[in-house]
């Protein structure tokens, strides 16, 4: 992390971030002294009087932004319904998956003792990190939604694989901690990547960092749901609720049978979510579109289709870097 913010605090920003800055930086400068010279020409405000100038605008701007935050959530309510239920389905299932993986690793045999536990956390880690490398690598080429889709699709099936064979699997640790991996590979090589980046395209600028925090939130709750649901899951074949070192390897199997169902049905509703609601009817053929001498051609495929708003495309042409052809 101190890496990573020396390197950011010595990076040079584009010209066009530099040219806003100065912008910034000189009408502050001009409202400053109109704020000064307010004050020299009205110097016998009192405090309270001050203060209560100051509590007037707090809630004012209070009120205003839960105006704006409304406005802009009817007006983007269908969007919001595809990029928040999406986050939300995807972090039930993912930080839930994080929850029981100790337990999964037990039921294989291999996490015994506390060095087997790393090596367990070790292999999967392993299994599960080239999955954002691949969305690197192959975002352009199969598109954000399609990505989704198919991480979804893909964490659905493995999760079936581990519920119906579990018994089986169990006789194979190998095998087991691989198909198990898998589910993190397709999640991080799917909706955990897609779920971040479609709410930062799909909006205008003007209400992205709103409707992606929106998005987030709704995530965020996901794992709070998943956190709390999947324990009781997990627990509910064993006396009193909760398995322990103690509890028959059959009850504690048959848990995560439930629980690996469970996962593999979200999954598939996360699927179905994504193919009906996270869709937008703005760019429904593959077109070139012709904005103010400005020509964007935009490359999609029948199931990924429009992705960027009419509004973020005149955008993206009258914002100088942002002026180049768009992989949808």
């Amino acid at each position: 992390m101190v890496c990573a913010f020396y390197f950011r605090w010595k990076m040079h920003e584009t010209s066009w971030k530099d040219e806003h800055v100065h912008l910034d930086a000189y009408t502050e400068e001009s409202a400053n002294a109109n704020i000064v010279d307010k004050q020299i020409k009205s110097p016998n405000r009192s405090t309270l009087q001050s203060y209560l100038d100051s509590y007037d605008n707090v809630v004012r701007y209070f009120s205003n932004g839960v105006i704006y935050v409304s406005s802009t959530v009817k007006e983007n309510k269908w969007a919001l319904l595809g990029t928040a239920g999406s986050w939300f389905i995807l972090d039930v299932v993912f930080y839930a998956n994080g929850l029981f993986s100790g337990e999964v690793t037990k039921a294989m045999g291999i996490s015994s003792s506390p060095a087997g536990e790393a090596v367990a956390s070790l292999i999967l880690n392993c299994i599960a990190l080239p999955g954002y490398f691949c969305t690197v690598l192959f975002i352009n080429r199969i598109g954000a939604r399609n990505l989704q889709l198919n991480g979804f699709a893909a964490t659905c099936l493995f999760f079936m694989f581990l519920a119906v064979l579990q018994p089986y699997l169990i006789q194979v640790p190998a095998l087991y901690i691989i198909v198990y991996g898998a589910t993190f590979f397709f999640q991080n090589f799917g909706a955990n990547a897609t779920t971040y980046i479609i709410p930062s395209i799909v909006y205008t600028t003007s209400q992205r960092a709103t409707c992606h925090g929106l998005s987030a939130a709704a995530g965020k709750l996901g794992a709070i749901v998943g956190a709390e649901v999947f324990l009781y899951l997990q627990d509910s074949f064993c006396s009193n609720d909760t398995c322990n070192d103690d509890s028959p390897s059959s009850q504690v199997n048959a848990g995560l049978q439930i629980t690996f169902f469970t996962c593999a049905s979200l999954a598939f509703i996360g699927w179905l979510w994504t193919y009906y609601l996270v869709k937008f009817d703005i760019l429904n053929e593959i077109m070139d579109i012709n904005i103010n001498n400005n020509t964007i051609n935009t490359t999609t495929n029948d199931a990924d289709l429009s992705v960027y708003s009419t509004q973020a495309i005149k955008e993206s042409t009258n914002n100088p870097i942002h002026n180049h052809n768009i992989q949808v």
